[in-house]
């Protein structure tokens, strides 16, 4: 019980969903997000979201759009960047 107190976020910033990010309640969505993530990065090799700290990561999970993975990494067909 003293490992996190109300308001804490818990989990890994690159993954996170923006309503995650924000601290607001998640739902399967927020899964789906993160499924994405990990897809972007094992399609292209770098994250979708990138920043110098952790505040700065999830800045840009919530304001930013990464580009897509066929424009990171020709070879990643559009269809799946899609």
């Amino acid at each position: 019980d003293s490992l996190t107190r109300p308001g804490d976020l818990r989990g890994t910033p690159r993954y996170m969903a923006p309503e995650q990010a924000k601290g607001n309640p998640t739902d399967p969505r927020t899964d789906l997000f993160a499924l994405g993530a990990t897809l972007y990065h094992a399609a292209t090799g770098t994250h979708a979201f990138a920043g110098a700290t952790h505040t700065a990561v999830l800045d840009a999970v919530r304001h930013k759009h990464p580009p897509p993975a066929h424009e990171r990494i020709p070879a990643v067909p559009p269809a799946v960047s899609a």
